[in-house]
């Protein structure tokens, strides 16, 4: 059985907390500027051709795959970024 005592205290208690919270300060969010991205540098087609170049001597000068040496050379600089 529940006495009139705990009543009183959980209504007081109950009332105290509703009027602390109508009085306590609500804090704002601060917006917060992005964090800034440093510029990336595109990859030049002249860039990509020297690559690829390099890669067809070091591959033994051999024709054929030269669609292979301008991608393996794309991937190259673009992954360095």
């Amino acid at each position: 059985m529940v006495e009139i005592k705990d009543l009183r205290k959980t209504t007081k208690l109950r009332r105290w907390t509703m009027a602390q919270a109508a009085t306590t300060k609500r804090q704002e969010a601060v917006p917060q500027e992005p964090p800034k991205e440093t510029p990336r540098r595109e990859v030049t087609d002249e860039e990509i051709r020297q690559r690829a170049y390099e890669i067809y001597l070091a591959r033994g000068a051999a024709p054929g795959a030269e669609v292979d040496d301008w991608l393996q050379a794309e991937h190259e600089l673009r992954s360095r970024e």
